[in-house]
């Protein structure tokens, strides 16, 4: 069988230009939107990792329901460094961060320092992005936390299903 090859044969064919075709199949676990799935199911198991939540969050296929008209105003480019320029690690003490009035103060000097460096790590913050990103990840957190921890693979789906459903947009679903 030629799966575990797949990738790699079909990049060296691109680069020569010499057309492929194969019946392998590309693995589930590459597509776009398994991959926000299997993220946003280990946010509540992995404590709400800094990674796997900007991840979702950043996601083409993340949507939250309660911003409305919020949603053009919002630029995700900025939301890592913004985690970034906080610490925020993991855990859902960390997140609080994003609310705390101390934040604000915190780019801000971030911002000034990195001016003096010339550093670009840190650039212009609008406060909103702050606002919207902590409204975003506390309503995450939130129905993360009302997954159940246990129960019947039914009940457990389909808990699972309600929180893709809030959170994520699938055309088909």
């Amino acid at each position: 069988t030629l799966e575990p090859y797949q990738a790699r044969l079909q990049s060296v064919f691109d680069h020569h230009l010499v057309p492929f075709t194969s019946t392998a199949g590309r693995p589930l676990s590459r597509e776009p939107l398994v991959k926000t799935l299997l993220r946003l199911a280990s946010l509540p198991l992995n404590d709400f990792d800094r990674a796997a939540m900007l991840d979702v969050l950043t996601s083409p296929f993340y949507h939250a329901l309660d911003v409305g008209s919020a949603r053009t105003n919002l630029r995700p480019d900025t939301w890592r460094s913004l985690v970034y320029t906080l610490g925020i690690m993991k855990g859902e003490s960390e997140w609080n961060r994003l609310a705390e009035p101390a934040s604000l103060s915190i780019l801000r000097d971030a911002e000034t320092e990195s001016n003096e460096d010339d550093n670009t790590l840190v650039g212009p913050r609008e406060p909103l992005q702050l606002t919207y990103l902590w409204e975003l990840v506390s309503q995450l957190i939130h129905d993360c936390q009302a997954l159940p921890a246990q129960g019947s693979i039914g009940t457990l789906t389909d808990a699972f299903l309600t929180l893709v459903k809030s959170h994520v947009h699938v055309s088909d679903l």
